[in-house]
């Protein structure tokens, strides 16, 4: 099974800054994709496999979303972006197991936006 056959949403792709907290932690690093359920964040030392975080992050438009959750990937990510030549990214995959607030319909809406074509 790949990587993409696992996932249960698709990725967009959202460059922001990302605040991580685990245990007594916390780091800054940035988002790279995101889906409905979970984001990839670039950092040069991703956290262990299984390690429990909390991440805070700004959705463009929509305002900030706190999100619970568990690594479960930790790999360079190969980014193609129009015009540019292909980059591997570190980082580490996090599945979000619960987010606070109205923070999941905030990224369900700029999800939808962004996977909604232009008139």
């Amino acid at each position: 099974m790949t990587t993409s056959e696992r996932r249960t949403s698709p990725r967009f792709l959202l460059t922001t800054p990302v605040r991580v907290e685990f245990g007594s932690a916390i780091q800054r690093y940035q988002t790279i994709n995101v889906s409905r359920g979970g984001v990839f964040i670039e950092c040069p030392r991703p956290l262990s496999l299984g390690t429990e975080v909390l991440v805070r992050f700004e959705v463009p438009d929509a305002g900030k979303v706190n999100a619970y959750g568990v690594v479960r990937h930790r790999n360079p990510l190969v980014v193609a972006e129009p015009g540019q030549p292909e980059r591997r990214v570190p980082g580490m995959g996090i599945m979000f197991t619960r987010i606070e607030g109205d923070g999941a319909q905030r990224l369900i809406e700029f999800i939808q936006k962004l996977s909604t074509p232009a008139p």
